[in-house]
């Protein structure tokens, strides 16, 4: 399969070339800066683009079989009212640009499936578990559901009749990345903090389960819609900080409440603050296997991979977490 994939620099579409390209598949990471084209055993390599040099041309030259939307500046920065411009402004652009391309394309040579990335963020807060069939509440003042609530309808609008549209909703990626590595640190020199209350629901799922989900939604034709990419169970945001403090052989102590979170994070805050459980429903429903179902395991495997993994850390019983 040929798949072109957006957002290139970043760690899902990085992660999901590579898994892809080890799989056979002909992958081309699209960035907006020049990446190093990396080869992937002997027969199998990524070609890396730029945004530039994806023109119509390019497109009718590839003939891509599927396209994986991932672009967008990140999420996870300070939210100043230019940053959330850009935040919004970068996934609306980059989706107008590959559903137009798709459109100027031969109806014979446009690719089969286009996988756009959301998350489980458009949920907001609920007080009762949500699936792929339930509303998102569209007067919701947090912010990141204001983005994939527009993100969502640009791609409903731009849709186009021939192409199967998935819409991924993904939740919080546990795998080998920078920012769990920052967490095991922080956890090592016991400045882990149980953010909030600890009783808000938060929806996860490992990186490597992410990936599986994906090629099996890019080879299951007659999938299409929305799909909530999470593990079928929840944790709490205390266990959230007292598994991965447990990972490497630490107890998480501390608590950040809300007022001091949000005095140091601003908006940004609300993040760490929504809660609702999240159900899989649609996968659960294809009967579809997780590797990692537990989250004590999947954190346990991206402490391990990183080099954080320490003997009996799995077994460490977490204390129950102080006020600030």
């Amino acid at each position: 399969m040929k798949v072109l994939v957006t957002g290139g620099s970043g760690l899902v579409a990085s992660a999901l070339g590579n898994y892809l390209g080890l799989r056979g598949h002909r992958i081309t990471l699209v960035s907006r800066q020049a990446l190093p084209i990396r080869a992937i055993g002997e027969a199998n390599e990524i070609r890396c683009i730029t945004w530039q040099q994806l023109t119509p041309a390019f497109m009718l030259r590839n003939r891509f079989d599927s396209i994986v939307n991932l672009a967008g500046t990140p999420m996870m920065s300070y939210w100043t009212e230019r940053r959330k411009a850009e935040i919004i402004a970068s996934r609306l652009e980059c989706t107008t640009r590959i559903y137009t391309l798709i459109r100027l394309l031969p109806r014979s040579i446009r690719p089969e499936c286009v996988i756009n990335a959301s998350s489980v963020a458009i949920y907001s807060s609920s007080r009762t578990p949500v699936n792929e069939w339930t509303r998102p509440n569209r007067q919701s003042p947090f912010f990141q559901a204001q983005v994939w609530q527009r993100v969502e309808d640009r791609v409903r609008q731009l849709r186009v009749p021939g192409v199967r549209s998935i819409l991924l909703r993904m939740g919080v990626i546990i795998g080998a990345d920078p920012l769990m590595k920052s967490l095991f640190w922080a956890s090592r020199m016991h400045l882990n903090f149980v953010m909030g209350s600890g009783a808000q629901q938060i929806s996860w799922i490992s990186r490597s389960d992410l990936l599986r989900i994906l090629e099996y939604l890019l080879n299951q034709r007659s999938k299409s819609g929305i799909f909530n990419v999470v593990a079928p169970n929840c944790v709490t945001a205390h266990q959230f900080s007292a598994d991965i403090s447990a990972s490497v052989g630490r107890r998480c102590r501390l608590r950040l409440p809300e007022r001091p979170l949000k005095l140091l994070l601003g908006e940004l805050a609300t993040n760490f603050l929504i809660s609702a459980e999240v159900r899989p429903q649609r996968l659960l429903d294809d009967a579809f296997r997780w590797q990692h179902g537990v989250f004590r395991e999947a954190v346990s495997s991206a402490s391990r991979e990183l080099g954080f993994i320490v003997a009996g850390a799995t077994t460490a019983k977490p204390m129950q977490p102080s006020a600030y």
